[in-house]
């Protein structure tokens, strides 16, 4: 009677062992989380972006300051900063300055002076690129609203 009993734990202990039949699995890490981005916002100093006319050079003028901060805690290379007339989603006439280095949660300032619109555009589409410290790419952009005096 004892072989019995002992037979039968043995048989019910060894059907809770993993495998086919729905069994724990094997612990498998998570992947890597990876590294955070930086995050870009774009400002004016002016909204909207005015153009006053010049009645020398018979020209509608601007000059305005875009400023470009980071806000996620992650410094970046800005390599270009690119401002262009926008209408119906395409691009005119731009204007690009060169960049800079911009440190984690801090602002650059852009200077746009003396800029010409031959034409009268509703918005102008400021651009941004570069790559952040930890080799994203950074391509952001903003729209603005102009106005003509």
């Amino acid at each position: 009677m004892r072989r019995i009993i002992l037979i039968s734990v043995l048989c019910i202990g060894l059907t809770g062992c993993g495998g086919d039949d729905g069994g724990d699995t094997p612990f498998s890490p998570s992947p890597p989380t990876p590294p955070p981005q930086a995050e870009i916002s774009i400002a004016s100093n002016v909204n909207p972006i005015v153009f006053v006319w010049n009645v020398l050079t018979l020209q509608y003028e601007t000059a305005y300051t875009i400023t470009v901060s980071e806000t996620n805690g992650v410094g970046c290379n800005i390599s270009t900063v690119e401002s262009a007339f926008y209408l119906n989603g395409q691009t005119y006439t731009p204007a690009t300055l060169q960049g800079g280095r911009l440190n984690a949660n801090s602002s650059l300032s852009f200077n746009f002076v003396g800029w010409v619109a031959l034409s009268i555009y509703p918005q102008i589409r400021v651009l941004v690129s570069g790559s952040d410290d930890n080799g994203y790419t950074i391509s952001k952009s903003q729209l603005f609203n102009l106005a003509y005096y």
